[in-house]
C-alpha cells in the first residue's frame, strides 16, 4: 500500500457534502410536520445541492482508494484491499441493521411478504440498492451504500484500465464508452427506474476520483500534518456513521416526537445528536470489527 497522506480539503469536502444531505433530509421530513416555519425555503433550497453532494461522495471514495491502492502502486495487495473494505463498512452496518431487523421483523413481524432468504441482500448491504428492482428488508444504508459496495468490487478492474491507458492511449476509449453509456444511453434506457441510483450512472465520477487520487499520490509536495486538523478529521470520520443513523433517527424518533421544536431549534438538536450517535455506533462496532478482522 502507498504511504498515506492527509489532505484537509478532502475531509472538508466530505463533511460539507454530508451536511448538505443531512440538512436536505431533515428539511424534507420536517416540512410536512412544521409547514408554518419560515425556515422551510432555506432547507428546500438544498435540494439543488444534494446531487452535487452525492457526486462528491463518489468522487472522494475513488480518491481515497487510489491514494492507498491506486495506479501508482506496482502490485497492490488486493486481499488486503478487500479486507479493509469489509472492516470499514460492515461492522457498523451489520450492528445498525441487526438492531432494526430484530425490532421490526423478529419482534413485530414486519414485511411478512418478503421471502426470508432475501436477508442475504441485507447482509451484503445491497438491499437499499436492490429495492427499486425487488422487495427487500431495507432498513439503513439506502441505495448509496449498495452502489458504493459494487463500485468497490470493480475498483481493481478500473485501476487496471487506467494503468493500461497510461501505457497505450487507445485504452482511454473504455472510460469514454462508459461515460457515453452512463450519461447518454442510460437516461433513455432507464425509464421506470431511478437510473441516477445505479452503478453505471455513478461509475464515471468514481473513476474520476480514482484518477484524482492517483494524481495526488504522485505529487512531490508534502501533505498536511494530520495533528493540526484533529477536529476536522474527527467530524469527517463520523460521516459514514451519520449516514447510517440519520434517516432512522429522523423518521422514527426525532420528527414524530420533536416536530414542535420547529426548524431551527430542532436542527440545532438533531445535528449534534446525529454525530453523537454515529460515534456511539462506531464504538459499539469495535468488538465486531476486531472479531471479524481475526477471521479475515
Amino acid at each position: 500500500m502507498a504511504e498515506k497522506r492527509y489532505y484537509p480539503a478532502l475531509d472538508a469536502l466530505r463533511l460539507a457534502a454530508a451536511l448538505v444531505i443531512i440538512s436536505y433530509h431533515y428539511g424534507a421530513e420536517m416540512a410536512f410536520l412544521a409547514p408554518e416555519s419560515t425556515a422551510g425555503p432555506a432547507f428546500a433550497a438544498l435540494a439543488a445541492l444534494t446531487e452535487a453532494a452525492i457526486a462528491a461522495f463518489f468522487l472522494l471514495s475513488g480518491t481515497g482508494l487510489a491514494l492507498g491502492y491506486g495506479p501508482q502502486v506496482p502490485h497492490p495487495n488486493w486481499r488486503r484491499y478487500a479486507r479493509g473494505r469489509v472492516l470499514a463498512i460492515y461492522p457498523m452496518y451489520w450492528l445498525g441493521f441487526g438492531a432494526l431487523f430484530l425490532y421490526g421483523e423478529v419482534l413485530h413481524g414486519n414485511n411478512p411478504e418478503v421471502p426470508r432468504w432475501r436477508v442475504v441482500f441485507s447482509l451484503l448491504g445491497l438491499d437499499g440498492y436492490l429495492l427499486q428492482f425487488t422487495p427487500t428488508f431495507y432498513k439503513i444504508g439506502e441505495w448509496f451504500l449498495g452502489c458504493l459496495l459494487l463500485l468497490y468490487a470493480v475498483f481493481p478492474a478500473l485501476v487496471w484500465v487506467l494503468r493500461a491507458a497510461h501505457r497505450r492511449p487507445a485504452w482511454w476509449a473504455v472510460p469514454a464508452a462508459v461515460c457515453a453509456l452512463a450519461w447518454l444511453w442510460l437516461p433513455r434506457a432507464g425509464a421506470g427506474i431511478q437510473y441516477t441510483h445505479t452503478v453505471l450512472w455513478r461509475l464515471p465520477v468514481f473513476w474520476a476520483g480514482i484518477a484524482l487520487g492517483a494524481w495526488l499520490a504522485r505529487r512531490p509536495a508534502p501533505a498536511a500534518d494530520p495533528a493540526r486538523w484533529r477536529v476536522l478529521r474527527w467530524l469527517a470520520g463520523q460521516c459514514y456513521g451519520v449516514f447510517l443513523v440519520h434517516h432512522v433517527l429522523l423518521t422514527l424518533v426525532f420528527a414524530p416526537r420533536l416536530a414542535w421544536l420547529g426548524y431551527w431549534p430542532g436542527y440545532a438538536v438533531y445535528l449534534p445528536v446525529c454525530f453523537a450517535l454515529a460515534w456511539c455506533l462506531r464504538q459499539a462496532a469495535r468488538p465486531l470489527a476486531w472479531a471479524l478482522g481475526r477471521l479475515l
